[in-house]
């Protein structure tokens, strides 16, 4: 793979490079590299994408479970292989998801066992990437397993993995 846009070299940061570079080193994500790399270019994005990404994945309304179905069913619609692979493996270490679920979800089906509320987020995950758009019978089966600030969490968690893969897509071939 190479890079359209020049990895940042970390012996050669600016002060605000670097600031913004130990604090995604020190982060429960514990390195920096690829698209996080290339967003050191602009080191206050690059604070505020890495803040987003946290707060997301490492949400308190959402179950672990339900972010890392999401980040799955995200990654798989969007064909980013390296963030399925990242996930499913973080998935399966974390015992949240078995080889067969996460098959199929890389299937496009729901895995088996998903409760109902994980059931409701999947056909909402499913609505939102390949139409655009959640009918009110999905939202609210989803609004009322989760409520207001989940839904926004989910919503906004869809978009930040939909992002983030067009940002590899754009800056590296």
């Amino acid at each position: 793979m190479t890079t359209r846009l020049p990895l940042p070299d970390p012996a050669d940061l600016s002060p605000e490079q670097r600031a913004v570079y130990d604090s995604i080193a020190a982060s429960p994500r514990g390195r920096v590299r690829g698209p996080l790399l290339v967003l050191l270019h602009s080191p206050e994005l690059a604070q505020k994408v890495q803040d987003m990404g946290s707060a997301l994945r490492f949400s308190r309304r959402l179950s672990r479970r339900i972010i890392e179905l999401v980040i799955l069913m995200t990654a798989h619609h969007l064909a980013s292989a390296y963030v399925f692979a990242v996930h499913r493996e973080t998935s399966q270490n974390a015992g949240l998801f078995d080889a067969d679920q996460c098959d199929a979800i890389a299937r496009g089906e729901f895995p088996d066992g998903l409760d109902a509320t994980e059931q409701a987020v999947g056909a909402f995950c499913r609505a939102l990437l390949t139409s655009h758009d959640v009918d009110e019978d999905t939202f609210r089966a989803v609004h009322d397993r989760i409520g207001d600030a989940g839904t926004v969490d989910l919503v906004i968690l869809i978009g930040y993995y939909h992002s983030k893969r067009r940002r590899r897509l754009t800056w590296f071939q």
